[in-house]
This record gives structure tokens, sequence and C-alpha cells, in this order.
């Protein structure tokens, strides 16, 4: 005797259909904008929907007193703004080589330029400290950066 083949019930089915479309849906609305700064460093943007989540940046800010240049990435998040443009700042301490301390500031404004491409300025100002003196100041203003899919 064979058994008989399992049938779904409609409301099990709509329920299966359902579950997939979250699935599918949330997926495809999720992305991930690759790019560059003008200082052909990388720079990655993540969405949810059309709201950015996380921003990556990797560059360079002369610093004024030295030679030395500040060679960094930073990710900000959680971004404020919306479907259209984000701002976001944000400070931080990173400890450097040789007992120095860089008390960093940083912003990035962005817009959508179009479905698939997003445009912005990137700043960082940064505090080189070393036994609680400052010893340099590295900055970097308005660094044009563009990702896109």
């Amino acid at each position: 005797m064979r058994p008989s083949p399992r049938r779904f019930s409609p409301v099990a089915a709509i329920a299966l259909v359902a579950a997939l479309g979250l699935l599918l849906t949330g997926s495809a609305l999720a992305a991930v904008f690759d790019g560059q700064t003008r200082q052909d460093r990388k720079v990655k943007l993540r969405t949810a929907g059309d709201d950015p989540k996380r921003f990556a940046i990797h560059f360079r800010a002369p610093c004024r007193r030295s030679d030395e240049v500040l060679r960094a990435d930073t990710v900000l998040q959680p971004l404020n703004g919306g479907k259209s443009g984000f701002r976001s700042k944000e400070r931080y301490r990173e400890e450097l080589t040789r007992g120095f301390t860089g008390r960093i500031r940083t912003s990035v404004a962005g817009r959508k330029a179009s479905a698939k491409r997003w445009t912005g300025r990137f700043t960082v100002r940064a505090l080189i400290v070393k036994d609680g003196e400052v010893r340099d100041k590295c900055i970097l203003e308005n660094l044009p950066w563009r990702v896109s899919r």
C-alpha cells in the first residue's frame, strides 16, 4: 500500500509564499555600493532598502607640522538621513605607532545621484597626541567620493 501524498492546506501554502516573499524582498532591497575617493582609495556604502546604514572609507590626511600622513580607514554608522541623502559625524581615539594617539573627528555627507549611484564628501581632522601634548594636526577636508553598484 502506497502512502498518500501529503497536501498543503491553503493556509500553509499562503504562509509559505509570504515567508519566501519576505526573504527574497529583504535580500533584494539590501545593497552594497563600491567605489573610490578622489585619492583613489576604497569606499563602501551599505543600504537597507533606500536607507544608508554603513559607510566605510580609506583615506590619507596630510599632517601640518611634519611630512607625515595619517593613513587610516573609518566606518560610520548609524547614518542620519533618508532615501535621498545622509550625514554622519563621529569622534574616536585610535592608538598609533610609537606611543602616539589620534583624536579623530570625521564627517560624511552623501546624496543619492541615481538608483545605482551615490556621491558625497568626507572630512577628517585628527590631533596627534603623545604624553598629553598635541604634536601634530592632520586635516583632510571635503574629499569627494562616489559609489555605484
